[in-house]
């Protein structure tokens, strides 16, 4: 990660927690007892996707990362 990144200990902690949070819904959901209840964990593991997608704009907004290493890590592809 980079300094002046890293140095942003709020948005670093951001992109940790929303990350941690998509890998852990996922795990919960997968340990659930119906469909529906793992398709609920799914989408609350897709909206923590959408936060680290947003905090990544706010990386690349105060210059933390370049536009490229901003489109390898939203869309690696």
């Amino acid at each position: 990660m980079k300094p002046r990144f890293t140095k942003d200990f709020g948005l670093k902690k951001q992109v940790q927690d929303a990350a941690g949070s998509s890998m852990h819904n996922i795990a919960e959901g997968f340990d659930s007892e119906t469909n529906s209840e793992f398709a609920r964990f799914l989408q609350y593991a897709k909206r923590s996707c959408s936060e680290v997608q947003s905090e990544l704009y706010v990386a690349l907004d105060q210059q933390y990362i370049t536009k490229a290493e901003f489109q390898d890590v939203y869309d690696p592809g």
